[in-house]
């Protein structure tokens, strides 16, 4: 889903199915709250990124894997992506493309749940 080179995700056109369908008023509640999780990984790994580093040899497998475990340590923690703090161009890219492609209407979904948790993840 966050990689386009994942199978017919070129131009993200899978990850944007998926909050299309995440957004469905008929949509439950967990799926939705686990949908939601699930998009907010791709935007603090940024798999792209990653594969490109590593393609370049720009890195090594073990520092993607350790930047990997601490960004997913931050979004456990509700903390802010690190690449947020520096506004890293390609962040802030993928952060417009996920925005884009439904990302808006995926918070305004969680908002609007009548799931407590799904609101406050949501928020």
């Amino acid at each position: 889903l966050g990689s386009r080179g994942s199978f017919a995700n070129d131009k993200f056109q899978t990850l944007a199915e998926f909050i299309h369908e995440l957004c469905h008023p008929e949509c439950d509640y967990l799926v939705l709250l686990n949908g939601l999780k699930t998009v907010r990984a791709i935007l603090y790994l940024q798999p792209d990124k990653d594969a490109l580093a590593l393609r370049l040899k720009k890195t090594d497998p073990k520092r993607v894997a350790e930047r990997q475990e601490l960004e997913y340590r931050k979004m456990e923690a509700n903390a802010a992506p690190a690449d947020a703090e520096t506004q890293d161009r390609f962040f802030v890219t993928l952060q417009a493309q996920i925005a884009r492609l439904g990302g808006v209407e995926l918070v305004i979904a969680c908002i609007s749940s009548e799931d407590e948790q799904t609101v406050l993840e949501g928020l």
